[in-house]
């Protein structure tokens, strides 16, 4: 059987036969049940001193899926809207360092839970672009394609810290997997949107990608495309989507037509 003892400041730790910290069910009135099991087993076997161990069980980490020891990831996009909606910027920094964790699995769930975050509030994980930068460069091909969404949610806020790093997102795209692509051509739109100089550099990139892509992936990368495109650069936008029109099926050619109109309507 277990005991609880109460400390001064009403948390109830409970504690294991031998009197090892086993879980905390403190200030967030968790039941035991409520931490689950293979985390609280961790945490006990450590050798974190006892207040390490109480801070960490009661830290927003343990909801992650590795830690409630689920593969899908429904706690993660949980977790995600949580802090989100709370603005929660130090759940938030505690998930964002453990992006570096020993554990990939825990890497991996971690940065779900902010590109998450990211789709629903950019600012939230705006001060991260760094983190994901670095890891653009992981052998771990999860950890380079998640970074990649979560800088597409945040290039146009952080498009200064995020250009001078144009060669390294370029070259992740090039040898990329299709998620990885795919969100790079949004990192790239959002860098050039609105700005004059970036995009002067970015659109011919763009532009040739939009040549060379796989027929399939032509109209999406349009459509994420377009939020760069201006007076300035539509006619060569233009140009290519109608030349590639010519094999689409009908649905393709649908979707690259609605794209062309929209960007006819940017003025000289």
């Amino acid at each position: 059987m277990s005991r609880i003892d109460k400390s001064e400041s009403e948390e109830a730790d409970i504690l294991s036969e031998d009197g090892s910290f086993f879980i905390i069910a403190a200030q967030h009135a968790l039941t035991p049940d409520a931490v689950p099991l293979c985390f609280a087993e961790q945490v006990k076997r450590s050798r974190r001193p006892l207040a390490s161990k109480k801070k960490l069980l009661m830290s927003v980490l343990n909801k992650i899926a590795f830690f409630q020891n689920r593969r899908d990831e429904i706690p993660n996009q949980a977790l995600a809207r949580e802090l989100a909606t709370a603005k929660d910027a130090g759940g938030i920094a505690e998930i964002a360092e453990n992006l570096w964790h020993k554990e990939p699995n825990v890497q991996s769930d971690c940065l779900k839970v902010l590109y998450e975050i990211g789709y629903l509030d950019p600012s939230l994980i705006a001060a991260y672009a760094e983190d994901f930068l670095r890891l653009l460069k992981s052998k771990n091909n999860r950890l380079v394609w998640g970074s990649m969404i979560a800088l597409s949610t945040i290039a146009e806020l952080q498009a200064e810290k995020i250009f001078p790093h144009l060669e390294t997102i370029q070259k992740t795209m090039e040898k990329g997997s299709v998620i990885t692509v795919d969100a790079g051509v949004m990192v790239l739109a959002g860098l050039a949107a609105g700005n004059d100089e970036r995009s002067r550099v970015i659109i011919p990139h763009l532009l040739k990608h939009l040549e060379s892509c796989r027929l399939k992936e032509v109209p999406q990368h349009a459509e994420k495309t377009l939020p760069a495109i201006n007076a300035e650069n539509k006619d060569a936008f233009i140009a290519i989507l109608k030349k590639r029109l010519e094999a689409m099926t009908a649905a393709q050619a649908s979707r690259v037509r609605r794209v062309i109109r929209q960007a006819e309507q940017h003025n000289k």
